[in-house]
């Protein structure tokens, strides 16, 4: 039986590699690292959908950054290309939630179409976001069953107690 597969947008990447040295900082990163920490448990397999390089490029080599990762937070972490399936529902979600901002259009939502469209074409279990208003409108526009996890915030009762032990004095 396959393992499920975990998603991994951008700002989560973003955030496993921030060095800000501020409390809020320090308990965002904890929390994400948590997060994983929680999927893992639940036999996760993560999994970077090619257009989350893309956007990572934007500031340096994405792939560069995906590898840092790697080497220093998830054990395990594929790629995964944008197929023709995967442009197809993600074109489905772009002109549905373009068609609502008329004309206020950003770079993001394109790439958050193209991430939900990778994950909901490869039958992702979850997708772990710090974005999480603007992934979950990616996905009801296709329906689909894919659990967005919140990355840096609270996953259940008890965890920010032990954000404090981890990161005393943030």
């Amino acid at each position: 039986m396959s393992r499920p597969i975990a998603i991994l947008d951008t700002n989560v990447i973003i955030l496993l590699l921030d060095t800000t040295n501020t409390r809020a900082a320090n308990e965002r990163r904890t929390l994400c690292e948590l997060t994983i920490e929680r999927l893992e448990k639940q036999g996760a397999r993560y999994i970077v959908p090619a257009p989350v390089v893309a956007e990572l490029c934007r500031t340096g080599r994405g792939s560069d950054t995906i590898r840092s990762v790697v080497r220093t937070m998830i054990s395990t972490l594929r790629i995964e290309v944008l197929d023709e399936d995967a442009a197809d529902i993600a074109g489905e979600i772009s002109r549905t939630r373009l068609q609502n901002r008329a004309g206020r259009e950003r770079g993001a939502v394109k790439y958050d179409a193209l991430i939900a469209g990778v994950a909901q074409r490869i039958g992702a279990r979850w997708l772990v976001t710090a974005d999480a208003d603007d992934m979950r409108a990616c996905l009801a526009v296709i329906n689909s069953n894919i659990e967005v996890v919140v990355a840096d915030q609270q996953a259940a009762s008890g965890q920010l107690a032990l954000v404090s032990v981890l990161r005393p004095g943030g």
